[in-house]
């Protein structure tokens, strides 16, 4: 009779175990999975959230080539995308032709395999090629309305060349 009894303590503890297991494995497949929606889904995801953000209205004809993102549990932390564009007038307000190092170093250390965000050096923005961008920060509000320490950063660099539109956002605390 105790063995029955040390067996089915024994099962539980196993069973407890394995639906642990299985319940970090969920967690970490919703954190870690991949984006399943369809380009268009995806494009007009980012369009709606870009607008309603920054108040910026993207081109309609953006087709995603690359996107990557981090979240912690304030929600977005960083954004990083690469579409292909080919609507011009988009850029003919807001954007600089002036080669911008300041930016130009910012990018290298965070974007990079190394740096902070590991982005693949495919999608890496080519800072060789002529460019335009156009760089934002405003500040971050509580849903109160109360200003924090943190602002949100945005920078748009375009491509001509290939058509190209980078588009990183990013959460911080200070720069």
């Amino acid at each position: 009779m105790a063995s029955v009894i040390k067996k089915s303590k024994f099962g539980w503890l196993i069973g407890i175990g394995i639906f642990v297991l299985l319940f970090a494995g969920f967690l970490l497949f919703i954190e870690f999975r991949p984006d399943c929606r369809s380009n268009a889904q995806y494009v007009s995801d980012y369009r709606e959230a870009f607008e309603a953000n920054w108040g910026i209205e993207l081109p309609e004809n953006m087709r995603k080539i690359y996107g990557k993102g981090f979240k912690d549990f304030i929600g977005d932390r960083f954004r990083y995308a690469v579409f292909e564009v080919s609507d011009d007038e988009f850029f003919a307000s807001g954007f600089s032709d002036d080669k911008n190092e300041e930016l130009e170093a910012y990018i290298a250390i965070k974007l990079p395999e190394g740096g902070d965000f590991r982005i693949n050096r495919k999608y890496f923005p080519d800072f060789d090629k002529e460019y335009i961008w156009r760089t934002e920060v405003k500040d971050f509000f509580t849903e109160e309305g109360v200003v924090t320490g943190r602002k949100w950063e945005l920078s748009m660099i375009y491509f001509p060349e290939t058509s190209e539109l980078a588009i990183y956002q990013y959460l911080m605390s200070s720069r």
